[in-house]
């Protein structure tokens, strides 16, 4: 689909194609269905849905800029080609030819009740991704419940929200934080692999005034 003059494809679970200006980039690449070298390739964290080595091999090419928190970068170190890889913690930015990221802490703070620890502390440097492509600005929320970051983030062209409720946000709570953003289109992610279903992507979309797409 092509939003706000950028070309989107939601792949499976929270895995995002984007593409404007020539540039291809993937965000947690999962369940990816053909080989495509990439410009860039954003990894929120290391859950095997969102940090998939064999998905990222298959977009690795030379030149490919990987951008990834400091807790999680150490698998993709086996992966080759691997000319560029960028470490960034929360809230700092990295300036590449044609694109700019900024990285937003994505945490859900909630507790799980099996374990009794939160589902993604913030002390696991979970991040989301401000992309900045085509003139346009993307927010990939990552695994996150409704953070006070998301207050700060400016004008937001895209928001990729995840809606399945359990490890992250439902669709009641992905509705605030779509209010509280108030981008442009909103895209409901992290549904249809596993975990979260196409009911809970509609939930979002009937919630929502503004546009919202599935």
């Amino acid at each position: 689909m092509i939003v706000e003059g950028i070309d989107i494809q939601r792949i499976a679970h929270a895995c995002v194609r984007l593409q404007a200006e020539g540039l291809v980039v993937y965000v947690d690449p999962f369940q990816v269905p053909a080989p495509e070298p990439a410009d860039v390739i954003l990894v929120t964290h290391d859950h095997p849905s969102h940090l998939s080595l064999p998905d990222i091999q298959k977009l690795l090419a030379p030149g490919t800029t990987v951008i990834i928190g400091p807790v999680s970068h150490p698998p993709l170190l086996q992966l080759d080609p691997l000319d560029h890889l960028v470490v960034l913690g929360p809230q700092e930015a990295y300036e590449g030819e044609g694109f700019t990221v900024e990285t937003v802490a994505a945490a859900t703070p909630a507790t799980d009740q099996a374990s009794g620890r939160p589902r993604h502390p913030r002390d696991d440097e979970g991040m989301g991704f401000v992309v900045t492509l085509g003139g346009k600005r993307i927010y990939h929320a990552g695994d996150t419940d409704v953070l006070p970051e998301m207050q700060r983030l400016g004008k937001i062209d895209v928001a990729l929200l995840p809606v399945s409720g359990k490890t992250v946000m439902g669709a009641v709570e992905a509705i605030q934080a779509a209010e509280t953003i108030k981008p442009g289109v909103a895209i409901p992610i992290h549904w249809g692999a596993g975990e979260g279903t196409r009911e809970d992507a509609e939930a979002f979309v009937r919630g929502f005034a503004p546009s919202v797409l599935v």
